[in-house]
Formats: C-alpha cells, sequence, structure tokens
C-alpha cells in the first residue's frame, strides 16, 4: 500500500514525509485496518540485524 510506505519511507525521517492520509469514508475502516496491520508486521530492531526494518528513530553516535 502506497500511503504506508510513504509515511513509513526514512522512518518518518525525512523533509517530505507524509502527516496526513485523506481516505474516502466510504473505504475508511478497510484502509485503517490495512494500515494497522502493516504497521504490526514491521520488524522493529537492531539496525545491524538483517531481519529488521526499522531501525532506532534517532541515532546517538
Amino acid at each position: 500500500m502506497f500511503a504506508h510506505a510513504a509515511v513509513m519511507n526514512n522512518h518518518g525521517q525525512n523533509c517530505c514525509a507524509g502527516s496526513r492520509t485523506y481516505v474516502q469514508e466510504s473505504i475508511y475502516e478497510e484502509f485503517v485496518a490495512r494500515c494497522k496491520a502493516m504497521a504490526e508486521m514491521r520488524i522493529v530492531g537492531d539496525p545491524y540485524d538483517g531481519m529488521t526494518q526499522q531501525g532506532p528513530q534517532v541515532w546517538i553516535y
């Protein structure tokens, strides 16, 4: 789903990250359910682990 990828791309840490998604009322419930399912499947963890899809939001050197 492009809307989910647009918000999650670069973990929201870029100047053009999406902050809003306009959804037609007739598909709103399904859209939210799909977005929630995709977010719950996302693997968050150690950026050096090959299975990790999203590391820390802020990197401290």
